[in-house]
């Protein structure tokens, strides 16, 4: 008996990103220039630094599971950075560590959006993000930038959709996802989920 996926399942697309990511890799090889937007990885190497501390770690026994938000070194780090270069006070117990943005997001819209919501999601943007709302029975509201955000500016208030008064909005954003509901005639910030 052949195994029948869920309805939901036709609600979920595929992350596009990466079948963009080999036909670029194979322009490369026939020795054409590529700059690389597809899937948000660094255009250089890891650090010598980086691997050296990993190589140091896997032979001092760290190749165990480790805490499900993350270690806690490395939580009260990442608190640490937001404070210095963000200027944003987190509890390290408020931290947590995921391998990728995307299925935290996820986990938060599971979490948060109910079907008949509004959503808004980056575009351009990673073409999962839409994929996800829809998946919830949510109405994704694509938001078009018309400038290039500085990193750690806040969005203007004109770069916000009117959304219904009731309707939640969720911003994912590939590294720091946000929460917003209309209360006022200006949106206003929750703050971040994780």
């Amino acid at each position: 008996m052949p195994i029948v996926p869920a309805e939901r399942m036709s609600h979920i697309g595929q992350e596009t990103a990466f079948e963009v990511l080999v036909r670029a890799r194979a322009l490369e090889a026939r020795g054409r220039s590529v700059v690389h937007l597809e899937i948000g990885e660094p255009d250089f190497d890891t650090p010598g630094h980086i691997v050296a501390a990993a190589q140091q770690a896997l032979e001092a026994g760290f190749t165990h599971y480790g805490p499900g938000a993350g270690l806690p070194e490395l939580r009260l780090a990442v608190a640490n950075y937001l404070q210095k270069w963000r200027g944003i006070d987190v509890d390290p117990a408020r931290v947590v560590i995921t391998p990728g943005g995307k299925p935290v997001m996820f986990f938060a819209i599971l979490a948060l959006i109910n079907s008949g919501d509004e959503v808004i999601y980056p575009d351009p943007g990673f073409p999962i993000y839409e994929s996800m709302v829809r998946f919830v029975g949510a109405r994704p509201v694509p938001l078009r930038p018309r400038r290039v955000p500085v990193p750690g500016q806040q969005p203007h208030a004109a770069h916000h959709r009117q959304l219904a008064p009731q309707s939640h909005r969720q911003r994912p954003h590939p590294r720091r996802p946000r929460s917003h509901r209309r209360r006022r005639a200006r949106p206003r910030h929750r703050g971040a989920l994780g």
